[in-house]
């Protein structure tokens, strides 16, 4: 099983959020399951932005949201990343043109389009973000949670 592991999933696994407890639970199964897991190479960039967003909001403290950072980091190195290039950024400008009524946000067609290079036929995403998750079905992807 071929698994795209989406941003706002990753966040969620490491944050206390209402979600955590059944992400960790579903990425637990997938890695007993011996999942190979994928992101982008833009993915450590967004979490970053994402979760000290979380510091300026008062959700986490700058210390609490380094030690997060570090564990997210050691714990994606499991990922194969993706690398983004000029093809996968020009599928990104396609796929903003495709899905433009749906509104489709510029990480998250980079995201899809890094994950659409995986050419498996069994491809799982992973994410909490609506509008991506509907892309992602769109594009063949089954998608959890």
């Amino acid at each position: 099983m071929f698994v795209y592991v989406d941003t706002s999933f990753v966040v969620a696994l490491f944050t206390d959020e209402a979600r955590t407890e059944s992400s960790r639970e579903l990425i637990s199964g997938l890695q007993r399951r011996q999942a190979v897991f994928y992101t982008s190479s833009i993915s450590p960039v967004e979490w970053t932005s994402a979760i000290w967003k979380k510091v300026r909001t008062g959700a986490l403290s700058e210390q609490r949201a380094t030690v997060i950072e570090e564990i997210i980091s050691n714990w994606s190195e499991q990922f194969d990343q993706i690398d983004l290039s000029s093809h996968r950024l020009s599928g990104a400008k396609q796929l903003i043109r495709r899905y433009a009524q749906y509104n489709l946000r510029t990480l998250d067609a980079v995201q899809l389009s890094c994950a659409l290079s995986i050419t498996a036929e069994n491809k799982v995403a992973l994410t909490h973000d609506a509008l991506l998750s509907a892309c992602f079905r769109f594009e063949g992807f089954t998608v959890l949670p």
